[in-house]
């Protein structure tokens, strides 16, 4: 029978008794040639940003590098708005991009951003959830991952 919080549901989430991992390798983004076939796929946008996984356990919020470095010193702002989300437990996994005055996204920007505390606003896209609130969702489809 093995470990209840371990047993999946039907829509592949797991019980909602499974312990948060503390960290999640991310997806990485793949180049290709060509669309798929079909029309059972997604896209998203590739901006110039740095990975980063938020982490939110009961009010604490960590920013973790995909190399799992601890950044939430670097993105408060960022930090500070994530405990404004109506959740226990989350683990999102996300960029972070700045916005020059034209609304193109700066990798420059955004390094000097990091560099200098009160440069332009830094804004994080959340590309997925992969746990939330005692449900671990990495076998979840991701569209229904989305809508939640």
């Amino acid at each position: 029978m093995g470990d209840p919080t371990q047993r999946r549901r039907r829509n592949g989430s797991r019980r909602a008794d499974s312990k948060m991992p503390k960290v999640i390798e991310p997806q990485l983004a793949t180049l290709v040639n060509a669309v798929p076939d079909g029309e059972n796929w997604l896209h998203e946008i590739k901006f110039d940003g740095y990975r980063i996984l938020c982490r939110i356990d009961n009010g604490r919020v960590s920013l973790l590098t995909r190399n799992a470095q601890d950044w939430t010193h670097h993105l408060a702002a960022v930090a500070q708005s994530a405990k404004k989300l109506d959740v226990g437990q989350a683990l999102l996994d996300g960029e972070v991009v700045a916005f020059d005055d034209k609304g193109r996204h700066s990798f420059q920007l955004l390094q000097n951003a990091l560099k200098h505390t009160g440069s332009p606003d830094l804004v994080y896209y959340a590309f997925d959830l992969l746990f939330l609130d005692g449900r671990d969702l990495l076998a979840t489809r991701l569209l229904e991952r989305k809508e939640l």
